[in-house]
């Protein structure tokens, strides 16, 4: 992010960067971190699901897969972006249930996916 729109000295900066790029280029921005910011149409959101296992290369890759999944289904940028932010940190959790931060690799949150759509529905019921 701050190699496209310049550095940032605080978060709250490159917030503000987000939320206003989301809304000049019309476009969904995600700025991944402890609570995943979704800047979209001039507006933000914060993901409060998942754990600093998410912190190592290759997880962000599983969460392009699940957002580019969920927009092959029809669902808008902004909700694909949603979702798929939601459900990749659901994962994570999910999968600390039989592991620790540290050894979370991205294969254990392709294999936790579908726990995280089930307790999804089961909330929605």
């Amino acid at each position: 992010f701050d190699r496209i729109f310049g550095p940032s000295e605080t978060d709250f900066e490159r917030w503000q960067k987000a939320i206003s790029a989301s809304q000049l280029y019309n476009c969904v921005v995600l700025i991944k971190g402890h609570f995943t910011l979704i800047a979209s149409a001039g507006k933000a959101w914060f993901n409060t699901t998942g754990n600093a296992g998410l912190a190592k290369g290759g997880s962000g890759d599983v969460l392009t897969g699940m957002i580019a999944a969920l927009l092959a289904q029809g669902y808008s940028a902004e909700a694909a972006a949603q979702l798929g932010v939601y459900l990749h940190g659901t994962a994570a959790d999910i999968a600390l249930e039989n592991q620790s931060q540290e050894s979370l690799l991205p294969t254990d949150l392709i294999q936790t996916i579908g726990k995280a759509f089930q307790q999804l529905h089961a909330i929605n019921r």
